[in-house]
């Protein structure tokens, strides 16, 4: 009898298309074990509970996008327009993920809160690499993380499947500045 290695990857990349096409709702350790034609085993052993394998898919999806972010080349002056064009790009290759974690009102509450609070550490550290304000106390930065998401996530639901990088950054440019209230702009947005 073949013997199968479950890595920790090949859970991660299994659970995401059993969201995908079964919902979080649906996301057990039996279910998703079912799916993957295995025991529990692996799944508690690599990850300790349901709700460790779901926190480390939203760390994941952050790791990973600040991965290949980390290989763009953009331009200070225009890093959060920039930055936004290149999550609206990069969400659209896995469109029914970015809906099933972002959108999926079937998360549970453990999740959402992993996924607020990844999405906050992620936003600590692009302000800390690369706004030109200092950074903000903690209170007002949630504020402006909560204002920032809104924008990402509306541009990624809303924006046409092809558009070009300067006029999306354009067009997006004064959302941005109303999302961050003009806190961080010290350059005329017109």
């Amino acid at each position: 009898m073949r013997r199968i290695t479950y890595t920790r990857r090949k859970i991660l990349e299994k659970t995401r298309r059993f969201i995908i096409q079964n919902g979080f709702e649906n996301l057990t350790v039996r279910n998703l074990a079912l799916y993957m034609d295995m025991s529990t085993q692996p799944i508690y052993k690599q990850f300790g509970s349901i709700q460790g394998l779901q926190d480390e898919l939203v760390k994941d999806f952050f790791s990973r996008l600040s991965k290949g972010f980390a290989e763009q080349d953009c331009q200070p002056e225009a890093f959060f327009e920039e930055y936004a064009h290149y999550f609206v790009q990069w969400v659209r290759k896995d469109y029914k993920w970015f809906t099933q974690l972002f959108l999926s009102e079937t998360r549970n509450e453990e999740t959402t809160r992993c996924l607020q609070q990844e999405s906050y550490c992620h936003f600590q550290a692009l302000w800390e690499q690369f706004a030109a304000a200092p950074l903000p106390d903690s209170r007002r930065l949630e504020q402006l993380h909560d204002n920032y998401l809104y924008v990402l996530i509306g541009a990624a639901v809303t924006a046409p499947t092809r558009i070009d990088k300067a006029v999306f950054c354009t067009e997006l440019r004064p959302l941005i500045s109303t999302a961050f209230q003009t806190e961080l702009f010290s350059r005329n947005v017109s």
